[in-house]
């Protein structure tokens, strides 16, 4: 009996300390405040002309990981802020060491049966039913980037806009080359979570 509720009590633990992404179904405060900022978050002059309105926020977790889902897969950014120095003022890179962007493809376009689609790249907790993806390096491309830091001394709060271009992957699968023109990873969370 003293097992059993020893492992209850890890498991709580684990589950208090897990991270999630910070800004999608989330009971945080710092979330639910953000969408009322959204409006009044100023960046810089390459994405000013951005109309913030109706674009849904970006994900993101760690230091520094981001994500977004489109019709292809999903597209991950990594940047290593010991390599890559970032700043509130709007920087262009080419890929390069520091910078790692992959799309993450299904390998079917069904789902198969017993098995779940998720994106969870910020939780400790993982679906052991979950179609896994195979992830493709980017072979070219440009990312512009902005980060803000905290405000009001808010923890984990560091916030970052990323803008890709000219994206270019080779599916293992086709063999066929798979193109982004422009993806916008808007306002996401970096906030120095564990994930």
């Amino acid at each position: 009996m003293k097992t059993f509720i020893l492992n209850i009590l890890i498991l709580l633990v684990v589950i208090s300390s897990c991270s999630t992404p910070t800004n999608k179904g989330s009971n945080n405060l710092e979330k639910d405040s953000s969408k009322d900022l959204q409006g009044s978050i100023t960046y810089p002059d390459c994405f000013s002309d951005i109309d913030t309105t109706n674009i849904e926020q970006g994900l993101g977790c760690g230091s520094i990981f981001v994500y977004k889902e489109t019709q292809e897969g999903i597209i991950t950014v990594s940047i290593d802020p010991n390599k890559i120095e970032l700043s509130t003022q709007c920087k262009e890179f080419e890929l390069t060491e520091g910078i790692e962007i992959n799309l993450e493809i299904y390998p079917t376009k069904s789902v198969p049966k017993d098995s779940i689609r998720t994106i969870d790249f910020c939780g400790c907790i993982k679906f052991t039913n979950a179609q896994k993806r195979i992830p493709v390096k980017a072979e070219s491309g440009k990312i512009t980037t902005v980060i803000l830091p905290s405000r009001n001394g808010v923890l984990n709060a560091e916030r970052i806009t990323v803008r890709l271009n000219d994206l270019k992957f080779t599916s293992p699968f086709t063999g066929k080359l798979i193109e982004f023109e422009d993806v916008l990873i808007w306002n996401a969370s970096v906030g120095w979570f564990a994930g």
